[in-house]
């Protein structure tokens, strides 16, 4: 159908598509559904016309082929020269240890930051390349791709492209520069100058992205609350309720488990993919006793915080009716981990995992949620029952500051600075008989 769609807006007949009406598609699918994910709308029915073209005779044999996402935009290795190749890996290797001078003031990074660094780089280099209109072969070095004209060259054609320019993506990648820039290729003070005013330039406003602010506007009615949390009970007696169940409800009740995890024990998705019996969490005691204790080390959390948590009722049900029905229809293999792989060797991908939450609260709320966004909705619930109850949120989070939590969460002092105004004054109408003496006014006024 967008195909079609795109077509009749070209007024062309569908048969004379082309690889070149491709990123219009993806256009027009970005202003009919909104809500939707234009890429992976417009890869399906890209996707769709190939499979009709190996079936229908008829079809027309133009080929088309979907376009390149911007955030996977990034060439291979084996397209860069063998000097830029090793660059990057001596800094990987060097950012993973330790400084041998203390006067450096750098920490090292963990491995999953290096790999995440590493990838940004030759993202930046890929889209560089693209905006000179050379190989990635011609860089030799990661000086070249990392000093501010090369920056700012970049960020101009990511934006040219499609990128917000004010956005979290950009300002991380312009500090991802500016770190190499700084401890590895070692810029003069003027230079490193400018990429921080080049990361300043796109850097988003405080507070939630737009997306995660409109999604905890629909947490602002009660009923979606109580949805939100009662939803991973209700749906795992449904599937109690069949006599056979299938590896499919094996799955959903394995999300299901990750989502009651989730509202007791808001953590990274990394974090949650990793935890397994004995090893993350700790299950002890018995009856009215039995406590479900959850634990990260510092080590393996983002900012270096360790995570403890213990589960509520309703999570310690749920994943226990998990384990006993559905955990061996995952796996063929005895296996510890919690969010197990098909072979049970290893983990299930974060990456997958998290879209799979996402189609399942589409589903059954009827709102769109990445694994990493209950995070948000339960700060956000919890601060709509305790108002100004930051300090709370911002340990349940892992915060290192109190201003973090504030900024995103500042739309809802707003909210209370508008309530505590309206109560003043009401207050303040009420006494004395102030109430009467402005009824009479009012009527006075009217009359």
């Amino acid at each position: 159908y967008p195909l079609v769609l795109a077509a009749n807006k070209l007024g062309i007949e569908p048969s004379n598509l082309n690889q070149t009406h491709v990123p219009l598609v993806w256009n027009l699918i970005e202003e009919r559904y909104p809500k939707k994910q234009p890429h992976e709308l417009a890869r399906k029915a890209v996707k769709a016309w190939q499979r009709c073209q190996r079936e229908f005779l008829f079809w027309p044999r133009e080929q088309l082929k979907p376009i390149t996402k911007l955030k996977r935009y990034t060439k291979p290795k084996s397209e860069f020269s063998a000097s830029f190749n090793d660059d990057v890996k001596r800094m990987i290797e060097d950012a993973v240890k330790a400084p041998l001078r203390r006067s450096e003031r750098r920490r090292p990074i963990k491995a999953a930051t290096a790999s995440a660094r590493a990838y940004t780089l030759y993202r930046m280099a890929s889209v560089l390349a693209e905006a000179r209109n050379i190989t990635c072969n011609a860089f030799q070095s990661l000086a070249e791709t990392v000093n501010p004209a090369a920056v700012e060259e970049t960020v101009n054609k990511f934006v040219e492209r499609g990128a917000k320019e004010y956005s979290g993506d950009l300002h991380r990648m312009v500090r991802s520069a500016h770190t190499v820039a700084k401890y590895w290729v070692k810029l003069d003070k003027d230079q490193l100058k400018e990429l921080r005013n080049i990361q300043a330039s796109v850097a988003p406003p405080d507070g939630p992205a737009k997306k995660n602010a409109d999604l905890l506007k629909r947490f602002f009615d009660e009923r979606m609350r109580e949805r939100f949390l009662l939803m991973p009970e209700l749906l795992i007696k449904k599937l109690l309720r069949k006599s056979q169940p299938t590896r499919s409800d094996a799955v959903t009740s394995e999300l299901l488990m990750a989502w009651a995890i989730l509202y007791s024990a808001p953590m990274r998705v990394s974090n949650l993919v990793a935890l397994a019996d004995g090893v993350g969490v700790i299950d002890c005691g018995t009856g009215k006793r039995r406590l479900v204790r959850i634990h990260v080390p510092a080590d393996q959390v983002k900012n270096d915080r360790q995570l403890d948590f213990t589960l509520g009722v309703s999570a310690i049900w749920v994943r226990d009716q998990h384990n006993r029905h559905f955990r061996a229809l995952l796996t063929s293999q005895p296996t510890q981990l919690l969010f197990p792989g098909r072979l049970g060797s290893e983990t299930k991908r974060a990456a997958n995992l998290s879209t799979q939450l996402a189609k399942l609260t589409s589903r059954e709320l009827g709102v769109r949620m990445t694994a990493h966004q209950w995070r948000h909705v339960v700060g956000y619930i919890f601060l709509c029952s305790n108002p100004g109850a930051y300090e709370p949120v911002r340990r349940l989070l892992g915060h290192k500051r109190i201003e973090t939590t504030m900024n995103y969460y500042a739309f809802m002092l707003d909210a209370d600075a508008q309530e505590k105004l309206e109560n003043t004054f009401e207050g303040l109408r009420q006494q004395r008989g102030g109430a009467k003496r402005s009824a009479r006014l009012r009527e006075r006024d009217y009359v």
